[in-house]
């Protein structure tokens, strides 16, 4: 198996530490929130990067928001001092800032007016 990338294993053991503090067990947990049981092990191990669904999914049976998964930033290890982009650690927070509160088109991105129904089948959101 390949090395684990140290952004995954802080963003499984926070999984991990969320779900634990709640009344679930791994197995239970899984099963609650739609996922294999094999699959959502995994994840809590680090050996599987969770898409954005399955975030949502983990968050909702949480009941978090999905960013509360996530460590901090600075305790992201190539995050420490220094940025492998051009600029500071501080633009990237300025660009994350200015993306999140920035208005969407009012489509949404799907050819006008409010959508017809969940952009993601089975969520409603």
């Amino acid at each position: 198996m390949p090395a684990l990338h140290p952004h995954l294993k802080l963003l499984s053991a926070r999984i991990r530490k969320l779900r634990q503090r709640s009344p679930w067990s791994q197995e239970n947990f899984a099963v609650h929130i739609g996922l294999a049981r094999s699959y959502y092990s995994a994840v809590e191990r680090g050996e599987r990067n969770p898409g954005a669904v399955n975030l949502i999914k983990i968050a909702g049976g949480l009941g978090i928001e999905v960013g509360e998964l996530f460590p901090p930033m600075a305790s992201l290890p190539e995050l420490r001092g220094k940025s492998k982009t051009r600029g500071t650690r501080k633009s990237v927070a300025d660009a994350a800032k200015a993306i999140s509160e920035s208005e969407l088109p009012e489509s949404g991105g799907r050819g006008g007016g409010e959508p017809s129904g969940p952009l993601v089948p089975g969520l409603d959101w």
